[in-house]
């Protein structure tokens, strides 16, 4: 007969793979007033609609981060920005913007005209320990504050604690929280959202 712990494991295992769970912070930052320097060695990268070329070092910086290439066409035809700090040709450290249509942890977000949603942050693994996310986000605020952009709202999951910290030195703040559940890895519902700070504007 199958032990307990090992048939307790199998059954985890499966459900795992059918549903999870995910508790995910929103993050909310206002204007940036001051124009941060830029990490030694790296200049910024900002590809959209109007700035296409050189779309091949972001989606190399996508496969990298185990994301489909052609996410990249997609997202910039969807009118969002991709932002990342390149060195030699290649880009070690990025960052999507989007404007309109953002869903995430089965919440629709609240669009405004002054608002943007940062999402899919990633730093490849060799650049890793050098503060370029928190550097990445501070940038990305003070070249969307010039837009018009004066607030940026992004989310991080709960056990993301590098991350976390990352967002907290780009001056991010967590606002709201949202639990949610995840079937077959594809479809996502939200079970519970709450906003933290009742002095911000609503997000959801």
């Amino acid at each position: 007969m199958m032990e307990w712990p090992l048939l307790s494991r199998i059954v985890n295992g499966l459900l795992w793979r059918v549903a999870w769970r995910t508790e995910t912070l929103f993050v909310r930052a206002g204007p940036l007033a001051i124009d941060p320097p830029n990490p030694l060695g790296f200049e910024l990268v900002r590809l959209g609609r109007e700035r296409t070329r050189g779309l091949e070092i972001a989606e190399t910086a996508m496969v990298r981060a185990g994301e489909q290439p052609e996410l990249v066409r997609q997202r910039i035809e969807h009118g969002d920005d991709f932002f990342g700090w390149e060195s030699n040709g290649s880009v070690a450290c990025f960052l999507w913007v989007t404007y309109r249509n953002r869903v995430t942890s089965g919440v629709r977000m609240l669009e405004a005209d002054n608002r943007a949603f940062l999402f899919n942050g990633y730093t490849l693994p060799e650049f890793r320990g050098q503060g370029l996310y928190p550097q990445l986000f501070l940038h990305v605020r003070r070249h969307l504050m010039l837009e018009q952009r004066t607030e940026v709202v992004g989310e991080v999951n709960v056990r993301n604690t590098s991350s976390r910290r990352g967002i907290e030195k780009a001056g991010l703040k967590e606002v709201g929280r949202c639990s949610s559940i995840t079937f077959f890895r594809r479809w996502e519902f939200a079970l519970s959202k709450e906003m933290l700070d009742d002095s911000v504007p609503r997000l959801f």
